[in-house]
């Protein structure tokens, strides 16, 4: 998947932890990471990448460096 913030291409990987039930989307060039629990069920790694972008339109994610 692209990266929202440096811009990199297929630069987002998507990792899913069904044992814990979290998500989690990373930069490998900027770093830059979001995880999700909520509604985790039998989610996609697009769903997660989907829930990142749509936390960042909504001003609400928390991304780390």
């Amino acid at each position: 998947f692209p990266c929202m913030f440096c811009e990199g291409k297929k630069a987002v990987v998507v990792e899913l932890n069904k044992k814990d039930r979290e998500g989690r989307a990373r930069c490998v060039e900027c770093r830059r990471f979001f995880a999700s629990t909520s509604r985790f069920g039998n989610r996609e790694h697009c769903d997660i990448y989907a829930d990142w972008v749509d936390a960042c339109h909504a001003g609400k994610a928390e991304c780390d460096e």
